[in-house]
């Protein structure tokens, strides 16, 4: 029997990389979004153009990064109740969590608290699972994608300094700093946003392998430069040189074989930094008045009326100190702080434009404002968590110690920023900081596939897919809500100038300013923008109405002043002096401007 020839075996076929699943395609897709849009994006036909819209965007792709990621997680169970307990992002945010929750439970202003504690839950959320669901390599790719739109905002400023391109026009053509904005929306958003790029670059510039590489990232990093001193925003140069001192004295302490390259790429970047600041002849100038006050003794000019927030912050926790005023009401309490605090001989800023300060310009002191002890005791917590973290990663050999570098130098930027400005409050600059900090909150080695419970995951996907949902009616309305009252205000300004609005014109901005009120019943102005409706079509009793409600979610001068023209106009002279008088108490510089367009009831 003939033997049959048995065939032989072929070699086996390299096995081609697993493909990522759709999932994490599209979680990653919506990260990347989150990196590279919000800074650029902004809405001109809102009445809040900039803030908002990158608000609402930053918000919802989080969200949606949040649901898709608990796929991955709920397929690599690494979400169990156990595992979930020990992580230290969930260690960190939930008592501050629990503390906001319980502070909103008992505030007086439940528009603003539920709003604020909505953010702060996105934001804790946000921070915790990404520490648990992205990969150091996703992680450390996505931190260097905010170069990109960092320096297109700068190229923009730049444009608009040497006014090659001004793609917004400001009110009496102003061309100081507060003019330098690029699609950021202010001066200090800007500069703010650009400090955790600017570490990136310096990062990219030492640590590139080609040329080609050092010198794309050498370029961004002196137009990011330029435009940061072109803004003239001391507090963010002095957290961008903060946290270049920590990155640069990591680098060279475990670089030892290239320590005299990095000595020397140490050098040209102080000695480029310093050309760029001596360059900018506005920055001089700043720098050299703040040392003159200084000197003076001007304390509170030379921080541009930050006391003021700060003693505000102080006062409302006195006042309220176990639970505070609840999250997002500093703005609410802070005209009767200040009232309370002038009577009793002390000296406000009178320097700014709007002498209202919506937040305590403190993260610190804002936490103990609208939280109270629990809140400052949770984030302590929270702080020494992320302390313990951060020890033990700068403390052990890492395998990506650029990493490692990156977090504990943006951690120092952070923190300059927090005690003297409200960086956790602008989504452009906390969205990237939040990316961050999860690398610090992430554990060292990841954890081996589990096959525990997967309930948990699955049960955060469902929640933060009701989350989605609930943000995307939430951030239309807020949209819609802003469209509508920039639309309204504008035809009340074309149409008003005879000093009287047609009574059909009055009655269909009315109805639309009651729809913008119930999209987003928080906005102040909705309120304002109704009482001048009744006011300009001769029903002054509609105007004390609307503006009442107006000072009850934000008791600002010109509010008051408003409301003392309408109790004038409804032939009550004695509650009109009482508004003025309160009006001139919130912003002395009212006094003449009363005393000449109403004299029979100045104050």
């Amino acid at each position: 029997m003939k033997r049959r020839r048995q065939a032989r075996p072929t070699p086996p076929a390299a096995r081609p990389a697993a493909a990522r699943p759709l999932t994490d395609r599209l979680a990653l897709l919506a990260l990347w979004l989150l990196v590279l849009v919000p800074p650029l994006v902004f809405d001109p036909m809102a009445k809040d153009s900039f803030r908002l819209p990158k608000e609402v965007l930053s918000e919802t792709l989080a969200l949606v990064s949040l649901t898709l990621l608990c796929l991955r997680l709920r397929r690599t169970g690494e979400l169990g109740w156990r595992r979930l307990s020990r992580h230290p992002a969930v260690q960190a945010t939930v008592p501050l969590l629990a503390a906001a929750a319980l502070a909103a439970a008992a505030s007086a202003h439940p528009l603003h608290a539920r709003e604020g504690l909505a953010s702060l839950a996105i934001g804790a959320a946000a921070l915790a699972l990404w520490s648990l669901a992205l990969r150091p390599d996703e992680r450390r790719r996505l931190l260097a994608a905010t170069a990109i739109p960092a320096t297109v905002l700068s190229v923009i400023v730049i444009l608009q300094f040497h006014r090659l391109w001004e793609p917004f026009a400001f009110v009496g053509g102003a061309r100081q700093r507060q003019g330098l904005t690029s699609f950021a929306g202010g001066a200090f958003d800007l500069a703010a946003y650009l400090v955790l790029p600017l570490l990136v670059a310096q990062l990219g510039v030492s640590g590139a392998r080609s040329r080609r590489t050092r010198w794309a990232w050498g370029l961004a990093l002196v137009v990011g430069l330029y435009a940061m001193a072109l803004t003239q925003t001391l507090t963010a140069l002095a957290a961008l040189i903060a946290a270049s001192l920590v990155l640069w004295s990591r680098r060279l302490s475990s670089r030892r074989p290239e320590r005299r390259r990095l000595l020397a790429a140490v050098a040209v970047l102080a000695l480029l930094g310093g050309a760029i600041g001596l360059a900018v002849k506005p920055l001089r100038q700043r720098v050299a008045s703040k040392a003159e006050l200084l000197a003076a003794g001007k304390l509170n000019t030379v921080l541009t009326g930050r006391l003021d927030g700060w003693r505000a912050a102080r006062w409302m926790f006195a006042g309220h100190p176990w639970l505070g005023v609840g999250p997002g009401a500093f703005t609410t309490e802070f005209a009767a702080a200040k009232l309370d605090l002038s009577r009793r001989g002390a000296a406000f800023f009178q320097g700014h434009v709007d002498p209202h300060f919506a937040s305590a310009h403190n993260e610190v002191l804002e936490v103990a404002a609208e939280q109270g002890a629990l809140g400052l005791l949770a984030a302590a917590w929270g702080l020494f968590v992320l302390g313990r973290e951060l020890a033990r990663k700068s403390r052990r050999d890492a395998p990506e110690p650029d990493e490692v570098t990156l977090v504990l130098a943006g951690t120092a930027a952070l923190v300059v920023l927090a005690l003297a400005t409200f960086p956790l409050h602008l989504a452009i600059v906390a969205y990237p900081y939040l990316l961050l900090l999860s690398g610090a909150l992430a554990p060292g080695e990841p954890h081996p596939p589990a096959r525990g419970p997967r309930r948990v995951a699955l049960l955060a996907f469902v929640v933060l897919l009701g989350a989605v949902v609930w943000q995307l009616l939430a951030a239309g309305g807020s949209l819609r809500a802003s469209r509508l009252l920039a639309g309204v205000e504008k035809t009340t300004q074309q149409a008003s100038r005879a000093g009287r609005l047609p009574p059909r014109l009055g009655e269909h901005h009315l109805r639309l300013l009651a729809t913008a009120g119930r999209l987003d019943p928080a906005r102040v102005d909705v309120s304002v923008a109704r009482g001048w409706q009744y006011l300009l079509t001769g029903r002054p009793h509609g105007a004390v109405r609307a503006f009442e409600e107006a000072l009850a979610l934000e008791p600002r001068a010109e509010v008051y002043a408003n409301l003392g023209q309408a109790h004038l106009a409804a032939g009550d002279r004695d509650a009109a002096r009482d508004a003025f008088a309160r009006a001139v108490e919130l912003d002395p510089r009212k006094h003449d401007e009363i005393r000449k367009l109403f004299p029979q009831a100045a104050p």
